[in-house]
């Protein structure tokens, strides 16, 4: 009796053992669970340091000026405005700039300048221009001429202001039978330059100019735009012709501020 219960605890402690596997001291790892994607936000990383770049690739937009502020070339939003090349009425002098004599008379088409015959010269070869002459000139009264002329850009302008400066000279040059002309700078825009009409060559007799009977013309340029102003005929004397001209030329000059990078 006592070896069967011997036998039959040895093989119950063989079936334990069998059951108990490995050393109870290791543990078994862990079935790794599987991995799944992570749901994204809707956007994709962006390395920041890729030049820039955005998800498509492409390269942020900064604007048509290419700097990014839009006011690279003087102009808003950096569009590159068309240069203005009208001559609207709103930019010639008025009536009673010009002395308020009647009738006005105004022409838009490009015709010469308005000089003296010793120096006339061709038209100039402007985009656009408009002839203002106010009065008839009756009665030995003098009448007034505003002629704007506008070219392609700032450059030309300067070219055509050039020509007609070597006119205002060539009649300074001219050989006439009494009447002499003298050429002078005046410090109103660019290239700003009067001609002194002397009727009778009084000044080549040594008489002061201010003295001399005659009429004034005077041009500048601002921008794109070249004008001329003057009072012809008459029985003026040049000082006082003078001091009137280029207070209209000046502000001929303010009303041209429209044909400027820096605008109005």
């Amino acid at each position: 009796m006592m070896r069967r219960l011997i036998a039959g605890s040895a093989g119950l402690l063989l079936i334990l053992s069998a059951c108990a596997g490995p050393d109870d001291g290791e543990e078994t790892p862990p079935t790794p669970e599987p991995t799944t994607p992570s749901p994204t936000d809707g956007t994709d990383d962006v390395d920041q340091d890729d030049g820039g770049e955005d998800a498509d690739g492409a390269a942020p937009d900064e604007g048509a000026g290419g700097d990014g502020d839009g006011d690279g070339d003087g102009t808003e939003d950096g569009a590159g405005e068309a240069a203005r090349t009208d001559v609207p009425p709103d930019v010639m002098l008025s009536a009673e700039a010009l002395g308020g004599a009647e009738p006005r008379d105004e022409d838009d088409a490009v015709v010469p300048w308005r000089l003296p015959e010793a120096c006339e010269m061709a038209a100039p070869a402007a985009e656009s221009m408009r002839t203002v002459v106010q009065g008839s000139g009756e009665l030995e009264a003098q009448v007034g001429v505003h002629q704007t002329a506008v070219f392609a850009d700032a450059g030309a302008a300067t070219a055509a202001a050039d020509e007609l400066i070597a006119a205002l000279n060539a009649c300074e040059d001219a050989e006439t039978e009494s009447t002499a002309y003298l050429v002078e700078p005046i410090d109103v825009g660019a290239q700003g330059h009067g001609l002194i009409t002397d009727f009778y060559g009084a000044i080549e007799g040594g008489e002061e100019v201010e003295a001399v009977m005659g009429t004034y013309l005077a041009m500048t340029r601002r921008g794109s735009v070249v004008t001329l102003v003057s009072a012809e005929g008459g029985e003026g004397i040049v000082d006082t012709t003078r001091v009137d001209v280029v207070e209209r030329l000046g502000a001929a000059w303010d009303l041209l501020c429209g044909y400027t990078d820096e605008g109005c």
